[in-house]
């Protein structure tokens, strides 16, 4: 019952990822709109929907865990990509946040201002567990 729930909500969250990092693309005189980390996440966000949406339809992590070598490289593997996407979303949002060519006033967040404010709080600790308790999440339900 909680898996459809869950993918769904994830498939959202990753839209809404990626909708935030496109809209400051979008603007030309935001400095933090080019570099590694927004096509960093567009990409993370993109394979991410596209895994939610798979694993809605066929459960493959249900599947790839009868094989046991490559049921664990798919966890470590899983663990990592969402590790890289939460760390690369905090130090964007927090880049948005201190540097000066990513102000406010060249930069404007506007509807994801709230989700601004919030992840750029997050520590390393706190990336960490959403990691691992998002990993689970995948993987187990």
């Amino acid at each position: 019952m909680w898996r459809p729930i869950f993918y769904i909500v994830f498939i959202c969250a990753n839209y809404y990822i990626y909708s935030m990092v496109n809209e400051f693309k979008k603007q030309p005189e935001c400095g933090c709109a080019t570099g590694w980390q927004p096509e960093n996440l567009l990409l993370l966000s993109q394979l991410a929907m596209l895994l939610g949406i798979i694993n809605l339809l066929l459960p493959l992590n249900k599947s790839l865990y009868k094989i046991p070598l490559v049921s664990n490289l798919f966890s470590i593997g899983l663990l990592c990509v969402v590790f890289i996407q939460m760390f690369t979303l905090s130090r964007f949002v927090r880049a948005l946040n201190n540097r000066d060519d990513c102000n406010e006033s060249k930069c404007k967040p506007g509807q994801y201002q709230p989700i601004v404010n919030s992840i750029s709080t997050w520590s390393l600790s706190t990336v960490g567990l959403l990691s691992l308790g998002i990993t689970i999440c995948l993987l187990y339900l």
